[in-house]
């Protein structure tokens, strides 16, 4: 005789749980010996023993239901009854299984997730699950709802990527979120990595060339606030890499990379932590090292040395 408690059965508390509960239950059902009850409608012909049997399987489904769900199978009287009922009220047909994936995945927003590595793999496993129950969402169409969940920090980025021409399908869109997130994990640790153990800052100020502050709270700077500002929005520049702006700079606050094809011009130079970097229109450019560039400005009449930071 079967050892098998009921009480170890998870009970049914509603639709959230009703897939998994059927399948304890069945199973639970058929070691007593009491499923096939519930598989097949008692007739007028059954034996005693089979009416006993089905008051017994109808019995142990009552008690594997929480007793707020009992009012569904109230006034059935056989267990084939009781299990149609419960199916009936709690198992999702396909088109509300459908309608409730898709509102999960349009409603998903990066500020719901503790960082981007969850919102996308949140999105991705929604959007699979969305392909499987049968809607036919188009790549491009995916790949917009992903970026539709950033936050608005992100809208210069994805305007850039719409400017770019490509194809913004899920698969292209994670890649340029997920390279971001490794670029900005690099630059952190490049400023972890620039600390002695004690704690104390190696920091070197580009003003006066003193260490252990940095221009922005230089105690040395010029009295002339309009000139600090100058030399500091010069170290977002980037060039202008094409055949009629082949020497000169423009100075930029937007600019995330300062880049040069002219490698003499570089100094204090070092391997490059990656090799590509990804522009506003999709393209990719190469990068071999990374270096200093010290140019001569001139702010209000007077010529200042300015290193920018490539």
């Amino acid at each position: 005789m079967s050892t098998v408690q009921n009480n170890s059965i998870v009970k049914l508390k509603g639709r959230e749980n009703f897939d998994q509960w059927k399948i304890s239950a069945q199973s639970y059902l058929v070691i007593k010996g009491l499923w096939k009850f519930v598989e097949t409608t008692l007739t007028s012909t059954a034996t005693e023993a089979d009416k006993e049997s089905d008051l017994k399987a109808r019995s142990e489904l009552i008690l594997l239901i929480e007793p707020d769900n009992y009012t569904y199978i109230a006034g059935k009287k056989t267990a084939k009854d009781c299990w149609d009922a419960l199916h009936e009220a709690f198992e999702d047909t396909g088109t509300t299984r459908k309608v409730a994936l898709l509102q999960q995945l349009v409603s998903q927003k990066l500020e719901q997730h503790d960082c981007m590595e969850s919102y996308v793999n949140k999105t991705l496993l929604l959007s699979i699950k969305v392909k499987k129950v049968g809607f036919n969402l188009d790549d491009e169409i995916l790949g917009s709802l992903l970026l539709g969940g950033l936050s608005s920090d992100y809208r210069p980025m994805i305007m850039g990527l719409e400017n770019s021409g490509k194809k913004l399908t899920i698969d292209y869109v994670k890649n340029i979120l997920l390279q971001e997130v490794e670029d900005n994990h690099a630059e952190r640790a490049l400023v972890v990595k620039n600390k002695t153990s004690e704690g104390k800052k190696t920091v070197r100020c580009y003003g006066c060339k003193e260490v252990g502050h940095i221009q922005k709270r230089c105690p040395n700077k010029s009295k002339n606030e309009k000139d600090d500002a100058a030399v500091l929005l010069s170290s977002s520049a980037f060039l202008v890499n094409s055949n009629n702006y082949d020497e000169d700079w423009f100075f930029d606050s937007a600019a995330t990379s300062n880049m040069t094809k002219n490698k003499t011009w570089l100094k204090n130079i070092c391997a490059s932590r990656k090799s590509e970097i990804i522009t506003a229109n999709g393209g990719v450019m190469s990068m071999t090292c990374v270096g200093d560039v010290i140019e001569n400005v001139v702010v209000n009449k007077e010529s200042k040395h300015v290193t920018i930071l490539c």
